[in-house]
């Protein structure tokens, strides 16, 4: 079985660009749920497929057994994601309370609008911005309130603080002091996430989220990052597809092509774009295809892939293996090739 045909398939299903008539065309032969599942689970989206199937009548395609799972993975996940909606009220109470008004970013903005897709998204964590004056407030806030740092030496980062768990919730918190990491600083800056913010009252609470287009750099510079380590997944692309969906296709593109390009990574951009139309149909013409290919290895070729993301690590970092010890170099290069060989399985 085509393990490539089944990825893209399942990519098809989930996109909100794509036609039921297009999907039934496309449905690999033969079919394996297994397949399907394994990679959506790999990828982190396989809460969507269940909603999907149903909203373009195609649960005829599924035997039983698949139905089943797919259909707890969702309420799984949902039923998670509503226990997350219930901690983002908590911590907005606590911070309304010490005066402050959190802006909640990502997935926790998706919960507190209300998407129709914000019960499949996956998180494991919260994340919230605060204006540098109102950084020390929010964690003496939070801190009262029980979170604490679950290791002494944990003092966060770039583009948040330390991560702050609670042993009654659901997820850890992190307070941002930027919304993405410095080195992209100009493409979204503190000082237009601020001024674009949308702050309303939510279930009695003054809370804010970023505008449409500031979420969708946000989550477009998530991947700029990832793609530096070779790790980017199918989910951004995908938050990222349904993000212009409600935006506008059109505006959305030139929203990120001119972000990027203002901050110097215009490459990164029209890469971006064609992963997004490879995978998921993003409507337009996107003739970059760097990372497609890259990406597309990765489900084809796991193990190939692998190999290719050890030995280019250890080329970008030949300068930690001094000459007087290349033994040093062998049994790196040996272990990180032991680890790519084990890849078989992976998505």
């Amino acid at each position: 079985m085509n393990r490539l045909n089944h990825f893209l398939w399942m990519c098809r299903l989930v996109s909100p660009f794509s036609a039921r008539e297009q999907i039934i065309a496309d449905v690999p032969r033969p079919l394996s749920w297994e397949m399907v599942i394994a990679a959506a689970s790999a990828h982190l989206i396989a809460p969507f497929v269940s909603p999907c199937l149903e909203e373009k009548q195609l649960l005829d395609l599924v035997p039983p057994e698949a139905r089943t799972a797919l259909e707890q993975l969702y309420l799984l996940n949902a039923e998670r994601n509503a226990a997350l909606t219930g901690q983002i009220e908590r911590v907005s109470r606590t911070l309304n309370h010490a005066g402050i008004e959190p802006v909640w970013l990502k997935g926790a903005a998706r919960l507190i609008e209300g998407s129709k897709w914000s019960t499949m998204r996956m998180m494991f964590d919260l994340d919230l911005w605060v204006p540098d004056a109102a950084l020390e407030a929010t964690n003496n806030a939070l801190k009262a309130d029980g979170y604490r740092i679950r290791t002494s030496n944990d003092e966060g980062g770039d583009p948040h603080g330390a991560a702050l768990f609670h042993d009654g919730e659901t997820a850890r918190v992190e307070v941002h002091h930027h919304v993405v990491p410095q080195a992209l600083a100009r493409l979204l800056p503190n000082e237009r996430l601020l001024e674009c913010a949308r702050f309303f009252d939510w279930r009695g609470l003054r809370v804010g989220v970023p505008s449409m287009g500031d979420q969708i750099l946000n989550i477009a510079s998530q991947d700029l990052s990832q793609m530096l380590r070779g790790m980017v997944g199918a989910n951004r692309p995908l938050e990222f597809v349904k993000l212009c969906s409600e935006h506008g296709v059109e505006r959305s593109v030139n929203l990120i092509r001119d972000a990027f390009r203002e901050a110097g990574e215009a490459e990164f951009a029209e890469e971006y774009l064609a992963l997004a139309s490879a995978l998921f149909g993003l409507p337009g013409e996107f003739t970059a295809r760097a990372l497609v290919k890259t990406f597309l290895l990765r489900v084809r070729n796991p193990r190939l892939y692998g190999l290719w993301l050890a030995y280019r690590d250890l080329r970008l970092n030949l300068e930690e293996f001094p000459l007087p010890a290349p033994h040093v170099f062998l049994e790196k290069l040996m272990r990180r090739t032991r680890g790519a060989l084990k890849r078989r399985g992976a998505w």
